[in-house]
């Protein structure tokens, strides 16, 4: 029960950085992913590779 006591003791302004930071560099790093996916994706095939 300690491990969530924090919740209702710290400020609301505190608890939002500390839980919105990990879901935002989450939503960065497929963003991230996903612009990589559509530059490769868009690059001409080599036909000898198959």
């Amino acid at each position: 029960m300690d491990s969530v006591k924090h919740i209702g003791e710290q400020p609301i302004g505190r608890l939002l950085v500390r839980y919105s930071l990990p879901a935002i560099a989450g939503f960065l790093a497929n963003a991230l992913y996903q612009f990589v996916q559509d530059i490769l994706g868009a690059l001409p095939k080599d036909p000898e590779l198959g």
